[in-house]
């Protein structure tokens, strides 16, 4: 059994709490585009320098597409349809494991690097209620800061009010998982590819955490 000391669970949202398009193929194919373009076959704005400006909140939205739009040689509006169709919906069962962690006393919480396009979107409680649970948030936009940068995770230590080893962090990336942990987090990687519900279960059994 692990660490049992856990008061606090904290969530990334992309392949935690919702599902996502990461291919520029499932983009196109869900908007229907048939076209050629000159996009790169794998989406790369996740990737790319400007995009982690603009998740650092240094890049206002139409600065965003903008730029997005001269590289890829895309209308600005095809851009922010192809931005926004990286969200789908919200992962099976995940509320359901925050309202029974909320019920058991635990703190959850949000950490996630995002863009304010996408909180736009994430924050509608009908379609992410999972997300509207949540006590707190951290997003990165707002903070200037992204994981896996140290700083993000001793920011969200003081936002949440505790102590590192008193967190338990769910994320989809190893390098935010190896930044949680090397701040002192409990961290667990999820195979979004997967059930996801059923693996963040299973880690929390771990830790002697158990979701009926």
């Amino acid at each position: 059994m692990k660490n049992n000391n856990i008061k606090c669970i904290c969530f990334d949202f992309g392949g935690i709490l919702v599902e996502t398009r990461s291919s520029w193929n499932d983009i196109t194919n869900y908007l229907r585009w048939t076209e050629e373009n000159t996009a790169d076959e794998e989406y790369q704005l996740e990737k790319s320098s400007w995009r982690k400006e603009y998740d650092r909140g240094e890049m206002l939205d139409d600065s965003f597409l903008n730029k997005a739009s001269t590289v890829y040689q895309l209308d600005k509006m095809r851009i922010f349809d192809a931005h926004m169709a990286i969200l789908t919906k919200q992962i099976p069962d995940v509320e359901n494991i925050i309202i029974k962690l909320k019920e058991q006393g635990f703190m959850t919480t949000g950490l996630s690097n995002t863009n304010q396009l996408h909180w736009n979107d994430l924050k509608n409680k009908e379609k992410y209620p999972a997300i509207s649970l949540l006590d707190k948030i951290v997003l990165s936009f707002e903070c200037g800061l992204t994981k896996p940068d140290p700083k993000i995770y001793s920011y969200a230590e003081n936002k949440f009010g505790f102590l590192p080893d008193e967190i338990l962090f769910f994320d989809d990336l190893i390098e935010n998982i190896d930044g949680a942990e090397n701040s002192g987090w409990n961290a667990c990687w999820i195979d979004s590819s997967k059930n996801v519900s059923n693996q963040i279960k299973n880690y929390l059994s771990n830790y002697n955490i158990f979701i009926n």
